[in-house]
């Protein structure tokens, strides 16, 4: 077996590696680097393992700069995770060690992997502060019912009366991006661009979804659908009050339950703090937990891992940036994203 770079000539044997195994994710697959490239500096290394017949094990390497001008190369940047996927623990080394030599080669100081569910073995230093739910939807919509927090079913019953109505897909940008450009600034952090919601869309792994009252979006979320799943990444309300939480809630209820319909297996409730401090909508869904594993190569010096970007500073800068008008945050935020892979 050798570990080799695949060219874009064998990419379709790339994504049909991914697509049938069965614990890939949508960020691993070739056509995502497309989609990178065009909106950050990123340079796509694609390693693989082959055995002469076919793909053994993938790593969706990327080379990007940092704003202290040190290059990294990490798995899968402006994502959750995308670490390797592998048949195998001596396949999986391999691809863990080619990272690490090119990272010698590029004269670069760090390898970041955003592995799901699987930690990998070596020198590397673990961020363990996220989780994901992976709740079977596909069972009868009562006994997905049954699976949820009795606060989530109070929230779902009692905004039963308030003649919501569900928009999806939305052909229309424009409504959901303005509600998410508020919502984030709300929330004092920087947005991403329209152009990049967009191109989500265009790629066909995402869509728009907005619930509406008497007319007015009161809720929006992106919709992701990867093989046999679905979550919704990019949530935000109109305002941050009660009535608008509880309106998330039934954003979320009804996606689930018209996917429950379709014969879809899993929602995933995307990419959660361990303390769970994050919206309360998100939370209370039921599923299965995972663990996300932020490695980072080499393992014995000091790292500013993902979970760890809260303190003071990060207060000071939220709040500056609340008090901000909205149009120049939206014009500022897609380049301090962009320092934030």
């Amino acid at each position: 077996m050798e570990t080799i770079i695949i060219d874009e000539k064998r990419k379709e044997a790339w994504d049909q590696y991914v697509q049938h195994h069965p614990g890939s994710i949508a960020w691993q697959s070739y056509g995502w680097s497309t989609v990178l490239r065009k909106h950050y500096p990123v340079t796509f290394l694609p390693l693989a393992v082959t055995n002469g017949s076919g793909i053994r094990g993938v790593l969706p390497l990327y080379r990007i700069g940092t704003k202290r001008g040190r290059n990294i190369l990490m798995s899968v940047p402006y994502a959750v995770a995308g670490g390797i996927l592998a048949d195998d623990d001596a396949t999986e080394a391999m691809l863990a060690e080619k990272a690490v030599s090119l990272a010698a080669e590029f004269g670069s100081r760090r390898v970041a992997l955003k592995q799901y569910k699987r930690k990998i073995a070596g020198n590397f230093l673990s961020d363990e502060g996220f989780y994901n739910r992976e709740l079977d939807i596909s069972r009868g919509l009562a006994a997905v019912w049954e699976d949820l927090d009795a606060r989530n079913r109070r929230q779902i019953t009692e905004a039963r009366d308030c003649r919501l109505v569900l928009a999806h897909p939305m052909s229309d940008t424009r409504l959901f991006y303005k509600l998410l450009l508020q919502h984030h600034h709300r929330k004092g952090i920087p947005c991403v661009s329209r152009a990049w919601i967009e191109d989500l869309i265009r790629f066909e792994l995402y869509s728009a979804a907005l619930l509406v009252l008497k007319g007015r979006p009161v809720a929006g979320t992106l919709v992701k659908q990867f093989k046999d799943t679905v979550s919704f990444p990019f949530t935000c309300i109109a305002r941050d009050d009660a009535e608008h939480r509880r309106y998330a809630y039934d954003l979320y209820w009804k996606l689930i339950a018209r996917f429950n319909a379709q014969g879809t297996r899993i929602y995933h409730s995307g990419r959660i703090p361990a303390d769970n401090d994050t919206d309360v909508y998100r939370l209370g869904w039921g599923g299965q937990r995972y663990g996300y594993y932020y490695q980072y190569y080499p393992g014995g010096g000091a790292v500013r891992s993902e979970s760890a970007r809260k303190g003071r500073k990060r207060e000071l800068f939220e709040a500056l940036w609340r008090h901000m008008p909205v149009a120049i945050a939206g014009q500022l935020g897609p380049s301090i994203v962009r320092h934030f892979p």
